[in-house]
């Protein structure tokens, strides 16, 4: 997962200097999200996840002058075919341990 998303990461990171480059969630889906501010100015913030083998990545920018774009990232959500919401954490993990360690327990008892 890690390098899933470590190379995009580094491509956002590579176009100005970042403001917030941290681990992210998204409903218990690790991830990674940035904030840079472009050499011309430029707000973009960019979050990458890896849900099962895809790889989603959403990015927002915003000329100088403007709000940051964060609007854009809190109606972000992945769906199931079905349409559902996926949901890996619904016990309220917040930190990368916890949720890599909620990950491991589900699938510890998902394999007995």
């Amino acid at each position: 997962m890690e390098t899933a998303v470590a190379n995009p990461a580094a491509n956002v990171r590579e176009r100005g200097t970042p403001a917030y480059d941290e681990f992210a969630q998204l409903n218990g889906i690790p991830g990674h999200a940035i904030s840079i501010t472009e050499n011309n100015d430029r707000q973009t913030i960019a979050q990458m996840y890896l849900f099962e083998t895809r790889l989603y990545i959403a990015e927002g920018s915003e000329p100088p002058g403007v709000a940051p774009a964060a609007h854009f990232t809190q109606s972000l959500d992945i769906h199931h075919a079905d349409g559902s919401s996926v949901n890996l954490n619904p016990g309220g993990a917040t930190t990368r341990e916890e949720i890599l360690e909620n990950r491991a327990r589900e699938a510890a008892v998902g394999g007995e």
